[in-house]
C-alpha cells in the first residue's frame, strides 16, 4: 500500500494542476496575462501563479476560469481547509438571504469581512459581501440609488472602469456581467435598454460555454424586455422583431441546457410581444411558432411548474392569445 498523501501535499498538487490548466487554457484562447489579470492582480502575479510559484484560492480561481468561459461547476479542484470554510460561510449567507433573515445575514457578513486578509482573494470576498448587501437592500425596498451605489462599489473592485467600459476590450466572468447589469439598472446612468443590447452582444461573442451563457443571457433579455415595456414611447415593428429574436434565443438556450432561469418571465414577455405584433405574427405564422414553443416548455417543465401559479396563468393567457387558430388547446 502506498504512502497516504498529506492534506498539504494534496493541496499543493491541486494548485500545480490548476496552474498548468489555466496557462494552457489562456494560451489556447490567445488571451494575454494582462487581459486575464485585469482588476484582479498584476500580470506578473498571474505569471507566478501559472508557474506554480504562488497559490490561489477558490474564489479567484472561479473568477479567472469564468473570464475564460469555463463554468466553475465543470472544474473540480481540491479545496483546502480555508477555502472550504469560506465556501461554507458564503453558502450560509446565501441561504440566509433567501430566507430573508436580515439579522442573520448582517451577522454572517460581518463575520465574512473580519476573516483573515488574503491579499488578492480579499477582492472577491469583499465583492461577494457587497452583492449580498445589495440583495438585502432590494428585499428591504431601499431606494434605487442606494442599491445602485452598492452594486457599483462591488463591480468596481474588479472592473474599475465600469462607467466607461468598452466591452470588446475586456474579459468578464458571468458574475461580473451580472454586477454590471444590476449596476446599470439601478443607477440609470444612460440608455439602459441599449446597454442591455451591448451586454447581449458581449455574451454571444464571448468565450463562455453554453452552461455559462445560460446563467446570464436569459436574465439580460428579461431586464431588456421589461425596460422596453416600461418605456412610454411606442416601438416600430423592426425593434419589436429584434426583441422577439432575443426572447426566442433565450428560451431556446434554456431548453437546450435544461435550465429554467427566468423562463416564466420570458414566456410572459413573449405573450406581450405577440400582442404588440399581432398583425405581423398572423401573417408570418408567429402564433403557430409560439404555440409549439409553449407546448414544448409545458412538456419539458410541467413537473417543475405544475403548481406554479404564474405558469398556469401564462398557459391560460397564451391559449386566449393564440386560440383563433385553434392551437395549443
Amino acid at each position: 500500500m502506498g504512502k497516504k498523501e498529506e492534506p498539504s501535499e494534496a493541496s499543493a498538487r491541486a494548485n500545480q494542476n490548476f496552474s498548468r490548466f489555466l496557462k494552457r487554457l489562456r494560451e489556447e484562447e490567445k488571451v494575454s496575462l494582462e487581459q486575464l489579470s485585469y482588476g484582479l492582480m498584476t500580470g506578473s502575479q498571474l505569471a507566478r501563479i501559472e508557474k506554480g510559484e504562488r497559490s490561489i484560492y477558490k474564489n479567484t480561481r472561479d473568477c479567472m476560469l469564468g473570464r475564460l468561459g469555463i463554468a466553475s461547476d465543470l472544474y473540480e479542484n481540491l479545496l483546502n481547509l480555508e477555502d472550504y470554510a469560506a465556501w461554507e460561510l458564503q453558502r450560509d449567507i446565501l441561504c440566509a438571504v433567501e430566507q430573508r433573515d436580515y439579522v442573520k445575514v448582517q451577522g454572517l457578513l460581518a463575520q465574512c469581512e473580519l476573516r483573515k486578509p488574503r491579499s488578492i482573494s480579499d477582492k472577491i470576498r469583499s465583492q461577494f459581501c457587497l452583492v449580498m448587501q445589495a440583495e438585502l437592500l432590494k428585499q428591504q425596498g431601499a431606494a434605487s440609488c442606494e442599491i445602485g451605489d452598492c452594486y457599483g462599489r462591488a463591480v468596481k473592485i474588479t472592473v474599475p472602469d465600469v462607467d466607461h467600459l468598452c466591452l470588446n476590450q475586456r474579459l468578464l466572468s458571468i458574475q461580473e456581467v451580472n454586477m454590471v447589469l444590476e449596476y446599470e439598472f439601478y443607477s440609470k446612468n444612460g440608455d439602459f435598454a441599449e446597454r442591455c443590447r451591448d451586454l447581449l452582444a458581449f455574451v454571444e461573442s464571448s468565450l463562455y460555454d453554453e452552461l455559462s451563457k445560460v446563467k446570464i443571457y436569459p436574465k439580460i433579455v428579461y431586464y431588456y424586455l421589461r425596460e422596453l415595456f416600461n418605456a412610454c414611447e411606442s416601438k416600430d415593428t423592426g425593434y419589436l422583431e429584434n426583441s422577439m429574436e432575443f426572447c426566442d434565443r433565450a428560451i431556446e438556450m434554456l431548453r437546450d441546457t435544461g435550465r429554467a432561469y427566468y423562463l416564466l418571465e420570458l414566456l410572459e414577455m413573449k405573450i406581450r410581444l405577440i400582442n404588440c405584433m399581432e398583425n405581423d405574427l398572423d401573417r408570418d405564422g408567429g402564433r403557430d411558432r409560439f404555440s409549439a414553443q409553449l407546448q414544448e416548455c409545458t412538456d419539458n417543465y410541467s413537473k417543475s411548474f405544475m403548481h406554479n401559479t404564474m405558469f398556469r396563468h401564462i398557459c391560460r393567457t397564451a391559449r386566449i392569445c393564440i386560440s383563433r387558430d385553434g392551437c395549443f388547446m
